[in-house]
C-alpha cells in the first residue's frame, strides 16, 4: 500500500481520529509534568502481626488451653483445639468464644485434672521415699554414734525419746525408730558390713600383710584378731598405707593349737574370697605356735605364700630382750617395787599416812607406780617414781614409823620394805635399771608408732645393739655385731670401766664401810665388784637376746632402708651408701612382674636423674609424703620415671616392722567388752571393733562418717538376719 492510499484509509477510519486525540492528550500530560508538581499520594493502612505475651497464659480465659509457639512469637496454639492462632488478644478471645472450643476445653479440664491427681500422687511419693532415706540416714548416723563412743545399745530407746520430746518440729526425728535390737543390727549388717566388703574388695585387688595375735576377753572368750595392712587404691594420690582390722574370730578355748588358729584365719579369708597370694608378711608375738619353724602359723602361711616374710613383733622382741636380761638381777629388786606399790596402793589408809608425811616435810605428792608383768615399757616409770620416792624423807619416814609401831615384827612387809630402802645397791640397782631401760624402752616406744617403720627396723636394731655394746665392750671390736662373741674376755672392757649410768655411779660412790675397818673395806669393795658382775652379766645377756630376736643379719631388712628418701638420693659410691637392692629385686621379681635390669638400672641413676634441687625438699619430707613426689616423675615419653621403683616401693612400704596395731585393736575389745556388757556376742563384738577400726584408719569419726548409697540399700529388714 502507497503513502496516499495510507493517508486516504486514515482518514475513511472512524477509529483513527479517537486514537489521535488520546495520543494528544496524553502528549499535554506530559508536558504539565515536566512544568507542575504532582500531588502527594495518600498512604495505605497496614497492620502489624502482634506479639504473644506471657502474662496472657495466666489470664482465666486462656489459662489450660492456650501455649506459646517456640521460634514463632506471632502464633499460639490452642492445646484444646489442637490448632495455631495468629497471636492477637481479640483473635484469642473470639476463639475462645466458640462452641466448638468450649466443648473440647471442658473436655481437656477433665482428663487434665487426672493427669494432675496422678503427678501429685507420683510427687507425694518421691517426697515420701525421700523422707523414708532420710530417717534411715538418721538412723545409720545414730548406730554409728553407739558404736563409735561405747555407748550401750539399751540406751538408743530412751535418747531417741528424748531426741523426740526436744525436736517436736523435726518430722525425721518424729518418724525415727530405734531400739536396741535395730541399733544392734544397723551396725552388724550395714555399717560394719560395708565396711568389711569395701576392705575386702580392696585386698583382693592389692597386696597386704597380716598381723594376728589371740587374746582373752572380759567374758572368758578367746578370739583372734586380724589386721591388715595394705595400700587402699580408694584414696588416688594418697598411696600411705592403711591399718584396720578385718576380723575378730572366735576360737574354741579348749584349742588354741597352730592348725585351730591357722583354720580360723584360712576361714576368713575364704569367707571374704581374699587370695592368700595376696598376702606378703606376717607380724606376730615370738610365740612358738605362731612363729616356730615346724607346725606354726608361719609354717603353714609360708606354704601358701613361699614369697611371704616373717617379721617378728619388734616391740615384744625388746621387752622379751628387758625381761630376760632383768631375771640376771638381784630377785629382790624387782619384788621390792611391787611391794612397795602393793602395800602402799593396796590401803587407802596407808595411802593417807603417806600424803601425811608427804605434806609435813613439804614434798611433792606422789604416788608409787605398780609395775605390770606383763608391760615392761612400765618397769622404767616404776623406777622413775620410785627413785624420787626414795629421795624424799617422807617415805623412810612413814615406814620407820610403822616398824616402830611394830615391835612384834608382825607387819613383816613394812620391816621387808624398810630393810631395802635402807640398802644402799637396792638404790644403785634401780639406778642403773633407770639408766638402762631408757635405752631399751626408747626402742620399744618408737615401733609402737602407727607410722610405716619398716625401712627403720634394721638400722634401729643396730643402733640399739650398738649403744648397749659401747657400756661393756671395745669400741673397736663390733664391726659385725650380729656375730660377734659378747662374753669373749677379749672384748670386754675391764669391769671398773663397765658404763653403769651416771646415777649408778654416784650411789656407788655414796657408799661408805660401816665401821670403816679394813674387813668393812674389803668386804664393800666386793660387794662392789659382785654389783658390776651382775650388771655385766645384765648387759651381756640383753646382748646375747638382741642377736637371737632382732634382725640384725636380715638383707631384706637392711635393704628395705630405700625407702628412706635421705637412702634413696644418696650417691652409691659414697662410703655407708645402700649400693644395691639386689635381694630385694629378686625377692619380689616373679610376685612384681619386675624387669630386672630395668630395676636395676632405675636405682643405680635416681641420684642424678632426680633434679638437685628436689633433693633437699624430699628429704625435708615424711616418707610417704615423699614417694607421692617420686610417683609423680615423668620421663621424656610421658611414663613414670621410676616405675619398678615405684611398684617395689609399694609393696616393701606395706611390710609389718611390729603387732602393735593387732594390741591396739585389743584394746578396742577390751574397752567394747566391759563388765557390764561381758554377755556380748561374738557378731556384735566383731562389728563395733571392724567399725571403730576402720573409722579410725580413715581418719574420721561418727560425725564425719557419711552414709552412702550401699549403706541405705541393706538398711531393710534382712539386716536383722544373724549368720
Amino acid at each position: 500500500m502507497d503513502e496516499n492510499e495510507i493517508e486516504s484509509y486514515n482518514e475513511d477510519n472512524p477509529d483513527f481520529e479517537d486514537e489521535e486525540n488520546a495520543r494528544s492528550a496524553e502528549k499535554r500530560q506530559q508536558d504539565e509534568a515536566l512544568t507542575t508538581t504532582p500531588p502527594k499520594k495518600g498512604k495505605k493502612s497496614i497492620s502489624k502481626p502482634k506479639i504473644f505475651k506471657d502474662e496472657w497464659l495466666a489470664d482465666s480465659t486462656f489459662m489450660g488451653w492456650l501455649k506459646k509457639v517456640h521460634g514463632k512469637p506471632h502464633k499460639a496454639v490452642c492445646s484444646a483445639c489442637d490448632v495455631e492462632l495468629a497471636a492477637g488478644k481479640s483473635e484469642l478471645q473470639k476463639h475462645a468464644e466458640g462452641k466448638l472450643h468450649k466443648k473440647k476445653a471442658e473436655s481437656l479440664k477433665a482428663n487434665k485434672s487426672l493427669t494432675e491427681m496422678f503427678s501429685q500422687a507420683q510427687t507425694a511419693q518421691r517426697e515420701a521415699a525421700k523422707h523414708s532415706e532420710r530417717v534411715k540416714v538418721a538412723e545409720i548416723q545414730m548406730a554409728a554414734f553407739f558404736a563409735d563412743n561405747n555407748v550401750a545399745f539399751r540406751t538408743s530407746t530412751q535418747l531417741v525419746g528424748v531426741q523426740k520430746k526436744v525436736f517436736k518440729d523435726s518430722k525425721i526425728v518424729q518418724d525415727m525408730t530405734l531400739g536396741p535390737d535395730k541399733c544392734n543390727a544397723i551396725v552388724r549388717n550395714v555399717i560394719a558390713k560395708v565396711e568389711t566388703e569395701e576392705l575386702a574388695e580392696d585386698l583382693r585387688n592389692t597386696y597386704f600383710s597380716t598381723m594376728v595375735d589371740e587374746s582373752t576377753d572380759q567374758g572368758a572368750e578367746k578370739n583372734l584378731i586380724i589386721v591388715v595392712k595394705f595400700l587402699s587404691p580408694r584414696a588416688p594420690g594418697k598411696d600411705k598405707p592403711r591399718v584396720t582390722i578385718l576380723e575378730l574370730a572366735r576360737l574354741d578355748s579348749t584349742n588354741c593349737s597352730a592348725e585351730a588358729l591357722w583354720n580360723a584365719y584360712d576361714k576368713v579369708l575364704e569367707k571374704h574370697r581374699i587370695p592368700h597370694d595376696n598376702c606378703i608378711g606376717l607380724s606376730c608375738d615370738g610365740a612358738a605356735v605362731m612363729v616356730g619353724r615346724h607346725n606354726s602359723f608361719w609354717s603353714r602361711l609360708k606354704e601358701r605364700c613361699p614369697w611371704a616374710i616373717l617379721m617378728p613383733c619388734t616391740c615384744h622382741s625388746a621387752a622379751k630382750v628387758s625381761s630376760i636380761a632383768c631375771s640376771k638381777l638381784p630377785s629382790h629388786v624387782e619384788q621390792h617395787l611391787r611391794m612397795l606399790s602393793t602395800y602402799l596402793g593396796g590401803s587407802p589408809k596407808r595411802s593417807a599416812e603417806l600424803r601425811q608425811f608427804q605434806e609435813e616435810y613439804e614434798e611433792e605428792l606422789k604416788k608409787m607406780l605398780k609395775p605390770a608383768a606383763t608391760r615392761w615399757l612400765v618397769l622404767q616409770p616404776c623406777v622413775e617414781r620410785y627413785l624420787l620416792l626414795r629421795k624424799q624423807r617422807s617415805l623412810q619416814g612413814f615406814f620407820e614409823l610403822r616398824c616402830f609401831e611394830d615391835p612384834d615384827r608382825k607387819d613383816k612387809d613394812a620391816h621387808e620394805i624398810l630393810a631395802q630402802l635402807k640398802n644402799p645397791f637396792t638404790g644403785a640397782y634401780m639406778e642403773f635399771l633407770s639408766y638402762v631401760l631408757n635405752v631399751m624402752n626408747e626402742f620399744n616406744a618408737m615401733f609402737q608408732s602407727k607410722s610405716t617403720l619398716i625401712h627403720k627396723v634394721y638400722e634401729r636394731s643396730h643402733a640399739l645393739m650398738k649403744t648397749l655394746c659401747l657400756n661393756f665392750m671395745k669400741e673397736d671390736c663390733m664391726d659385725k655385731l650380729g656375730d660377734i662373741n659378747v662374753t669373749h674376755p677379749h672384748f670386754l672392757l675391764p669391769l671398773e670401766e663397765v658404763e653403769l649410768g651416771l646415777g649408778c655411779n654416784e650411789a656407788l660412790s655414796k657408799i661408805t664401810p660401816h665401821p670403816d675397818t679394813p674387813e668393812t673395806r674389803q668386804a664393800l669393795a666386793r660387794d662392789i665388784t659382785a654389783f658390776r658382775q651382775k650388771c655385766l652379766h645384765f648387759y651381756t645377756t640383753a646382748a646375747k637376746e638382741i642377736q637371737c630376736r632382732l634382725p640384725l643379719k636380715d638383707e631384706i631388712l637392711r635393704q628395705a632402708s630405700f625407702l628412706d628418701p635421705a637412702v634413696f638420693l644418696q650417691p652409691r659410691s659414697e662410703p655407708g651408701a645402700l649400693k644395691d637392692i639386689n635381694g630385694l629385686i629378686m625377692h619380689y621379681k616373679d610376685k612384681l612382674n619386675l624387669d630386672v635390669n630395668a630395676t636395676v638400672l632405675e636405682w643405680r641413676k635416681v641420684p642424678h636423674t632426680i633434679p638437685q634441687r628436689m633433693h633437699e625438699k624430699l628429704k625435708a619430707m615424711p616418707m610417704e609424703d615423699a614417694w607421692d613426689e617420686i610417683r609423680a616423675l615423668k620421663s621424656g615419653d610421658d611414663k613414670p620415671m621410676f616405675g619398678n621403683l615405684v611398684k617395689l616401693a609399694n609393696l616393701v612400704m606395706v611390710l609389718p616392722h611390729a603387732n602393735a596395731d593387732a594390741e591396739r585393736g585389743f584394746s578396742i575389745v577390751t574397752d567394747v567388752k566391759t563388765k557390764k556388757r561381758n554377755r556380748m556376742g561374738a557378731e556384735c563384738l566383731n562389728s563395733i571393733c571392724v567399725a571403730r577400726s576402720s573409722f579410725r584408719s580413715k581418719g574420721i569419726d561418727c560425725v564425719s562418717f557419711e552414709v552412702t548409697p550401699k549403706h541405705l540399700s541393706k538398711h531393710n529388714k534382712d539386716m536383722y538376719n544373724r549368720e
